[in-house]
């Protein structure tokens, strides 16, 4: 019986809602535009494609970054030698 009651309620829940309306049909003014705006709204994942990659570029000034960070600390732990003890002995950290 819980069941059935719990199937009934959302069937009736499901057909109470009323459906979304598509951003197609409501048009600029519905969000205070004015109404010469282009409608729909251009996506603006597509404002990024084009002849200028810039995905492709900033994970290669990552990678750049990356190196340069590791680099320094390189060059810090050879001025200032650290040592870590590893498995019963006395290391210096390289990295």
């Amino acid at each position: 019986e819980d069941l059935e009651e719990a199937t009934r309620l959302r069937e009736l829940q499901t057909a109470a809602k009323r459906p979304a309306p598509r951003l197609e049909d409501l048009g600029p003014e519905a969000f205070g535009l004015p109404p010469g705006t282009p409608w729909p709204p251009a996506d603006p994942s597509s404002a990024r494609t084009g002849p200028f990659d810039r995905a492709r570029w900033d994970k290669i000034v990552d990678d750049i970054e990356k190196r340069d960070q590791v680099r320094e600390r390189y060059e810090h732990l050879q001025k200032h030698p650290q040592y870590e003890w590893r498995d019963g002995q006395k290391m210096q950290v390289i990295f």
